[in-house]
């Protein structure tokens, strides 16, 4: 699936160049070392020929995998970028000095990422210049960094000052271009509403900007808008039911509902997902102690591939029922589940108690074992110790797995 990063901060930046590429780039870098320098001399040209030497360094490959490398390949590398956009100046179309400010900015935002010095002042004196800029284009986006650099900083324990940035970018949306970076900085927003505990005015900013962007002119942005929209329906969950349906692995239909008067663990994952995995030992504890006792588990598997989902799955001989859509447009992030709810980031536990409500959208870790035992009881209930002629007697402080 094709989408905006949703997290402005991170996007606007060279960073997912290098956390998907670096492992790939580390041997063809150490044939190439010594021509990096080379590679970096910015040219003269036409404002589309230094944006191709810019799309070109940003990705060379790296000299070492150490941070020290990679520190100094990211200082050469947004030198190089803001020489280059300098050198475009104001030359060339709208659209060509818009590639040219992004990438100049993308590169202060990485500088300050590796805390190179004077980044962070040369970033902010930069927009500060944009601002007041009298090409017409040119202030509106300098607005969507400045907000998104705010939105990165501020303290979400301080809800006075979330929730006045908050309303700031509301008043920014009403006269914006309703674009990818916009679309952006307003999930960023109401993100991190959610994440400060500020339910309330979370679920009315998901709600307000997916009606703002679903009349873009972009198809892209109207498709995202949707995810803003599911976002919203999977933080009004608490209290209500969750329709969970769709294919297991097995190509069996399956609907949550099969499953009534259960306590039922709705758990987003995939394969590639690391901390998904990590999760995995602590799910099958809670399912050992817990599944005869009325505890089931759903797994929507997030993958993309299905020959990697079967050969993990064979592999780990999870116990519990997993879901994959059998539509192959509608794989990974496209999972009809993930689109109906929104779901942007990964694990994430849905626990729904015996009649059906949902108790918690963040069913995992210690909590999952609270929530399972303030649902279903104690994970160990010892028994008192019976006559050593008993049948069943069993030694003192011995526990008989799932006895109630």
């Amino acid at each position: 699936m094709q989408r905006y990063v949703l997290l402005v901060a991170a996007a606007l930046c060279f960073g997912a160049i290098y956390s998907t590429e670096l492992r790939a780039q580390v041997t063809e870098a150490k044939k190439t070392e010594g021509a990096t320098d080379e590679a970096l001399r910015v040219p003269d040209g036409s404002p589309a020929e230094l944006l191709a030497f810019i799309e070109k360094v940003q990705r060379l490959p790296l000299a070492g995998k150490d941070r020290a490398s990679i520190v100094a390949h990211v200082q050469k590398v947004g030198a190089a970028t803001i020489e280059a956009v300098d050198k475009i100046g104001q030359r060339g179309s709208e659209a060509e000095q818009t590639k040219a400010i992004d990438a100049k900015l993308q590169a202060f935002q990485m500088l300050r990422r590796v805390e190179s010095d004077g980044a962070d002042k040369q970033m902010r004196d930069y927009l500060a210049k944009l601002a007041t800029d009298k090409r017409s284009f040119v202030p509106p986006l300098a607005k969507v960094y400045h907000l998104a650099t705010r939105l990165g900083e501020v303290d979400r324990g301080d809800h006075a000052s979330l929730e006045k940035l908050a309303e700031e970018v509301r008043e920014h949306l009403k006269s914006a271009k309703l674009d990818g970076r916009n679309l952006s900085i307003a999930y960023q927003t109401a993100s991190l509403l959610e994440r400060a505990g500020l339910t309330k005015q979370a679920l009315e900013a998901y709600v307000d900007f997916a009606a703002a962007f679903a009349a873009s002119d972009d198809p892209k942005v109207r498709e995202n808008a949707a995810m803003l929209e599911g976002a919203a329906r999977y933080l009004a969950l608490p209290g209500s039911t969750m329709e969970v349906k769709g294919k297991t692995v097995d190509g069996k239909e399956f609907d949550v509902k099969s499953w009534e008067g259960k306590v039922v663990l709705v758990d987003f994952w995939a394969t590639w997902c690391g901390p998904c995995i990590a999760e995995l030992p602590t799910l099958r504890d809670c399912y050992e102690k817990y599944h005869d006792r009325g505890f089931e588990v759903v797994g929507i598997s997030l993958d993309s591939d299905r020959v990697r989902l079967d050969a993990f799955l064979a592999r780990e001989e999870l116990p519990w029922t997993t879901l994959f859509s059998a539509d192959e447009t509608a794989t990974g992030w496209k999972h009809p589940l993930a689109a109906k709810y929104g779901v942007m980031s990964i694990p994430r536990g849905v626990l729904i108690d015996r009649k059906g409500k949902v108790v918690s959208l963040d069913a995992h870790g210690d909590t999952l074992w609270d929530l399972l035992a303030t649902q279903i009881g104690p994970a160990e209930v010892k028994k008192e110790p019976q006559p050593e002629d008993a049948d069943d007697a069993k030694k003192p402080g011995e526990v008989k797995p799932g006895a109630e």
